[in-house]
């Protein structure tokens, strides 16, 4: 009898502890901030003692990316390529970079990481827009097409040096997809995941 009534406590205490914990796993986090040049909007589901350690991972993730495909940092992998110095590429920009190409290919042109020149003369995005004369436009045509861009020992080549790339109709959506799959790594399943406008959500 003894035994039967301790057994009937701990399975007691075992159903309080599960229903504490669901109970816990439903409150919901916000975190936000800025990235890219751009902001992001991140809620997901987790025990709040988690929240920190889910949240530096994510800072992680961010800090990542910014640190290859942001044209917004001087010293990142993308602006250094721009700057035609001589640097390995890591596996994100590669990643980023074989995507593009598979997407250029798959619209005939229609999507091309080297418009970026051609992008900041019209001033798309800036204050100031202004018509570019038709003499600038064909100067930079020259060097826009990502067909003139290849990768070799993790090194980009390009066919001008004048060629300039630009992530940043990819990276953002490409980042979602990588804090997305770092919560389902550890095991996080309900979230919502935006940055600059491109959004992931999972679960409930």
């Amino acid at each position: 009898i003894q035994l039967k009534m301790k057994t009937k406590h701990l399975a007691y205490l075992l159903l309080v502890s599960i229903l504490v914990s669901c109970n816990r796993e439903k409150e919901m986090i916000t975190y936000e901030g800025f990235t890219q040049g751009t902001t992001f909007s991140i809620k997901y589901f987790t025990i709040a003692d988690s929240a920190s350690i889910l949240n530096k991972g994510i800072d992680s993730v961010l800090s990542e990316i910014n640190k290859t495909a942001s044209t917004y940092d001087k010293n990142s992998i993308i602006s250094k390529v721009n700057s035609n110095l001589d640097i390995e590429l890591n596996y994100d920009f590669i990643k980023i970079f074989n995507k593009s190409i598979e997407i250029s290919d798959f619209t005939n042109g229609c999507f091309d990481i080297t418009v970026g020149d051609l992008v900041r003369r019209w001033g798309f995005g800036f204050k100031t827009q202004k018509l570019p004369a038709k003499e600038q436009v064909d100067s930079l045509l020259k060097y826009v097409g990502y067909k003139n861009l290849s990768i070799k020992d993790n090194r980009l080549i390009k066919k001008y040096p004048e060629t300039n790339i630009d992530f940043n109709a990819i990276a953002q959506g490409y980042t979602v997809d990588l804090v997305a799959e770092y919560f389902l790594r550890n095991r996080c399943t309900n979230f919502i995941v935006e940055i600059g406008g491109e959004v992931r959500a999972n679960g409930s």
